[in-house]
């Protein structure tokens, strides 16, 4: 990409930086909590306090909102999900059957931050390999 040299303008009023950039990307974002009615209102409204963007100022995000939904217990020995599931290090993890799903990826991801907006947890994630 070419930027304008802000800093030595007077040497190169250009200056070329490499940048990878994922082309259409498209996360879903589950909230549960004191935040999610307000986030929910902005959300439907599509008001936002700050632009929304990924992680870089020319990276403006189009949100769409899909909706809320309410948690449903489950009760069957065997069922599908088609969200990202937490992944405790421990017994209580679900068996996975890998050859229905194709695959199963894992990620630590952020959890919670801060009020000064930095990372209170990590936790692991998994997900399908067949995003849906």
């Amino acid at each position: 990409m070419n930027f304008w040299n802000v800093k030595q303008p007077q040497n190169t009023p250009h200056i070329q930086v490499k940048h990878q950039f994922v082309a259409s990307p498209k996360y879903r974002i589950y909230v549960e909590g004191g935040i999610e009615a307000q986030l929910r209102d902005r959300l439907e409204r599509g008001s936002f306090v700050y632009t929304p963007y990924l992680g870089v100022a020319y990276a403006v995000a189009q949100l769409d909102y899909l909706g809320s939904c309410q948690p449903e217990p489950v009760t069957e020995k065997e069922f599908s999900v088609n969200s990202i599931l937490p992944w405790v290090e421990d017994d209580v993890n679900p068996e996975l059957n890998i050859m229905a799903t194709g695959g199963v990826f894992s990620e630590l991801v952020p959890f919670w931050l801060t009020e000064e907006r930095a990372l209170g947890e990590s936790i692991k994630v998994v997900y399908s390999a067949k995003a849906g």
